[in-house]
């Protein structure tokens, strides 16, 4: 029969050993613990790094960039140097309306009107009634004296020019709505385009100024100078 010493002793080497073994599958808990986390650490870094390079791929990007880099071309005063750019977009979105009217910009600098009217026209083809084309055409065919011709483009497209929401466009494109409409003979219309074209702060010196010459071609003097 075992003595109370070597019962005590027995006990002693069971407890030490379910707590060596406990000590052993916290350190294996907290090895895989750590490996987990480097696990996900990886996949978060390659994932973040695949969607990185997947959106640097995606046609909107790619052809953000290019007019982004066409923009800067044109404002640096080299319209040639633009046009490699805006052809690589238009390859990519044939139909994106700020290309076209971008190249259009471009063919104006390099005083290539007949191009750029045809590009605006193609654009126009392709999504009729597009403000951003039709104000750039309409603008176009005004300096080019071509009134009547800006007015055809402009006056089916007045209620989507008003839509817009970026005040400073908006009256942009009434004032040359406006402009088309008087070189047109519709004079009244094109009073009441330049008068609400005036009710946005940013542009009311323009509208009331463009408004003054029409009215002094008119005739109308007196409305003229007030």
């Amino acid at each position: 029969m075992a003595s109370a010493g070597e019962g005590s002793g027995a006990v002693e080497q069971t407890q030490t050993h379910r707590k060596r073994v406990r000590k052993e599958r916290r350190g294996r808990g907290g090895r895989w613990g750590m490996r987990l986390t480097l696990i996900v650490v990886l996949l978060v870094a390659v994932g973040g790094g695949l969607f990185a390079f997947l959106r640097t791929r995606s046609k909107p990007y790619r052809t953000k960039q290019l007019l982004n880099e066409a923009q800067l071309k044109l404002e640096l005063g080299k319209p040639e140097e633009a046009l490699a750019p805006l052809e690589k977009a238009r390859e990519i979105m044939p139909e994106h309306p700020k290309i076209a009217e971008r190249l259009a910009r471009v063919y104006e600098a390099l005083g290539r009107f007949d191009e750029a009217e045809d590009t605006l026209r193609k654009g126009l083809d392709a999504r009729p009634g597009d403000r951003l084309l039709a104000v750039r055409l309409g603008q176009l065919l005004l300096d080019r004296g071509r009134g009547a011709a800006a007015w055809e483009v402009l006056e089916g497209v007045v209620e989507r020019i008003r839509s817009d929401k970026d005040d400073a466009k908006r009256a942009e494109g009434l004032i040359v709505a406006g402009r088309a409409a008087a070189a047109a003979g519709k004079l009244d219309r094109a009073k009441a385009l330049l008068r609400e074209a005036a009710g946005v702060e940013a542009k009311r010196v323009e509208a009331l100024t463009t408004l003054g010459r029409l009215l002094f071609r008119a005739g109308d003097r007196d409305a003229a100078e007030k």
